[in-house]
């Protein structure tokens, strides 16, 4: 059979008012006969606004079509996405605890499960849908997204800036030094650490950390198109390659192998960091 050809559009950085709490809005076009990729753990959220055929996801033999407008939010497993025609979404990464700046849900509350929007931004996440339909470019459709979310944060925004500033110095930060040693760093105890991340991300500094970990490996890995994933692991922090394989099969219930196939390789989510 012919490979279908896919076509990711650029992606654009957010506005500065969205900089602190969105990574980027990106968009993915492809037909119906092109493979989706499955979605693996993560430290983050992404919001996905489907324009085209509805998605679905297969879990345990079953087959379940997703809403037009929904958020995952992956902490452990994996999800296999499947295209029931032609895709056509646009989508915003949201950085590490980002999302709960944008509703009054927790991060605990969306952790591994795919939520509807309408859930969690009410009905107005419906008037998605036929809005970007009717823009004709990426670029018009990105401007709408965040004018969404601006008004989203204006009316969401926590007052606890600093919790944020400690989920992206573990996500970002040394993965060997001991937590003691980056709660110091950051002028704060363990426990005031732990309590801070609980609250938030509802996840303790461990095991955020080993999420992040993973989840920085794996992208490595997709963005070089390999499978050879020693070198990679062993530069992010992992002691061995039953150390990474463990981690793998912990966090995400399959070996390396299971999920590092061509391709999974070719049809991915991941993209360079835009981080200054």
């Amino acid at each position: 059979m012919r490979a279908a050809s896919t076509t990711r559009h650029p992606y654009a950085a957010p506005p500065a008012a969205l900089r602190a709490h969105v990574d980027r809005i990106w968009s993915w076009q492809s037909t119906a006969d092109a493979s989706l990729p499955t979605l693996l753990p993560g430290t983050g959220a992404e919001l996905v606004v489907s324009l085209g055929a509805p998605l679905a996801m297969e879990e345990g033999g079953r087959t379940t079509h997703l809403p037009d407008v929904f958020v995952f939010c992956l902490r452990s497993g994996f999800c296999a996405l499947r295209a029931t025609g032609s895709v056509d979404l646009i989508s915003v990464r949201f950085r590490g605890n980002g999302l709960r700046h944008f509703s009054a849900w927790t991060m605990a509350d969306l952790a591994d499960r795919l939520t509807p929007g309408s859930v969690l931004f009410g009905a107005i996440a419906d008037d998605l849908v036929p809005q970007l339909r009717t823009l004709p470019s990426f670029e018009r459709r990105a401007e709408a997204l965040a004018k969404f979310l601006e008004g989203r944060l204006a009316r969401f925004l926590r007052d606890d800036a600093r919790e944020d500033r400690l989920a992206q110095a573990l996500y970002y930060g040394e993965p060997t030094l001991p937590v003691r040693h980056l709660a110091s760093e950051l002028g704060t105890s363990v426990r005031q650490l732990e309590r801070s991340l609980l609250r938030t991300s509802g996840l303790s500094p461990k095991r955020y950390r080993r999420i992040a970990r993973l989840h920085l490996t794996m992208r490595d890995l997709h963005l070089r198109g390999t499978a050879d994933y020693l070198d990679a692991a062993l530069a992010r922090g992992f002691h061995d390659q039953a150390h990474f394989i463990h981690e793998c099969r912990d966090l995400i219930g399959r070996t390396p192998r299971q999920i590092l196939t061509p391709a999974q390789l070719k049809s991915h989510f991941y993209n360079t960091s835009l981080r200054a």
